[in-house]
């Protein structure tokens, strides 16, 4: 193992990091409208056909949404883009993915859709915690504009603020013990 891949293990099974993806309540939930806008202006400003807003648990990387890849909702986190881009001080950049030993072993570069371009933004909650990416992608090798850069990144603190958001509301709703539920 090497020194990027020990950290990104370490990070990747974190439990205070794994207690605040949990606590956010997304992993396994259906795409909400605000999250899938997030990833149509992803891959709209970075002109890529696809583009995911991502939560990574400790083993994998479930797309909460996504446009462009069809019917696939969550991927491995080892070999990581997702989770590579989680371990990085601002975005996370992989220009030609076939030629990258970062990323030319992970299944959505070697298999279909075959990206070569990734591009990732962490999604950093208040606390501090990673709790998943922002990504624009690409079946070709491309690079970014700073506009795109800035956007992307942007568009991560946004979906930190829509989870805060989402995770106030639901902390506001009294919960009722199972004794008093209608049957």
């Amino acid at each position: 193992m090497t020194p990027a891949s020990d950290h990104r293990r370490s990070l990747l099974t974190d439990p205070g990091r794994l207690d605040a993806v949990r606590r956010h309540r997304v992993l396994d939930t259906a795409p909400g409208h605000a999250l899938d806008l997030i990833a149509e202006i992803a891959a709209t400003v970075c002109g890529t056909p696809m583009a995911i807003v991502s939560i990574v648990d400790a083993d994998r990387v479930w797309f909460v949404a996504a446009r462009g890849l069809g019917e696939i909702r969550q991927a491995p986190a080892e070999p990581g883009l997702c989770a590579s881009a989680l371990a990085a001080e601002g975005l996370y950049l992989v220009t030609d993915a076939a030629i990258d030993p970062r990323a030319r072993d992970h299944p959505l570069v070697s298999d279909a859709p075959g990206v070569r371009f990734y591009a990732g933004a962490p999604i950093v909650a208040a606390d501090g915690h990673r709790l998943g990416v922002v990504a624009a992608l690409d079946t070709g090798p491309r690079q970014l504009t700073e506009t795109q850069t800035t956007v992307l990144t942007q568009l991560a603190a946004l979906v930190v603020e829509h989870l805060r958001t989402r995770l106030d509301q639901n902390r506001a709703i009294p919960r009722q013990p199972a004794s008093s539920r209608p049957t």
